[in-house]
């Protein structure tokens, strides 16, 4: 439980920064078995599809910053 105090924490400061946070609710319990790991990515992936029109808007305007950006002359990017 500590480990997973010290995450959430961690995730509570970044996420201000973030562009788009997606954080499907899979329970508390994790399990080892083939069962349990199959179930996890079919919420996942049912959650993002569900969330797919916020992680495009997300990217565009990702990509809009990035398109404006300069960088002075004479200074190569890396």
């Amino acid at each position: 439980m500590t480990k997973d105090a010290r995450r959430a924490k961690q995730i509570a400061a970044e996420a201000p920064e973030a562009d788009l946070l997606l954080h499907p609710n899979i329970g508390y319990y994790a399990g080892h078995n083939e069962e349990y790991r199959r179930r996890v990515i079919a919420l996942a992936e049912a959650y993002t599809r569900k969330h797919v029109p916020e992680i495009r808007a997300a990217v565009e305007r990702a990509a809009q910053v990035a398109s404006t950006a300069r960088t002075p002359s004479g200074v190569t990017s890396r």
